[in-house]
């Protein structure tokens, strides 16, 4: 492919990462919303264990959504080099920013996030002391 037709996709893929975040930001409010609310009742073990598989799925998606994503930036910005080796142009700093891609420092950002708030919503599943001390907090000071 020459330089003019990478470009678009380029910009596309890169517009992907951040549907994929905004998606993944609204799933986790969504559950915390719904862990916060449901948390007056008692969760049985049936529905610990429903949650942890669901959000752990959702988990592995996302996951394999963001490497997937990254890789395609990777190969874009390698036929971008290779398009750029063999035409004179003048880049300016989208391009610039593109063709200095670090695929393993990008994807530990997503993995970094995404894996904090799998463990943090696993505790709020799993452990019954944190709602305990909220609910006993929150009778105390009436």
């Amino acid at each position: 492919m020459d330089f003019e037709n990478l470009l678009p996709i380029a910009h596309s893929i890169v517009e992907r990462v951040w549907i994929l975040w905004g998606f993944h930001t609204t799933v986790v409010v969504a559950v915390l919303g719904w862990l916060i609310t449901k948390r007056n009742e008692t969760f049985d073990r049936y529905l610990k264990i429903l949650s942890t598989i669901g959000y752990s799925i959702f988990y592995v998606v996302v996951m394999t959504t963001f490497i997937k994503t990254y890789l395609d930036i990777q190969y874009i910005v390698n036929d971008l080099l290779l398009a750029k080796g063999t035409r004179s142009f003048v880049a300016n700093g989208y391009i610039e920013k593109l063709l200095t891609f670090n695929f393993w420092g990008r994807i530990l950002l997503p993995f970094s996030v995404c894996s904090i708030f799998l463990i943090f919503i696993l505790v709020l599943i799993w452990n019954d002391k944190i709602w305990n001390l909220l609910k006993n907090g929150k009778k105390a000071k009436k």
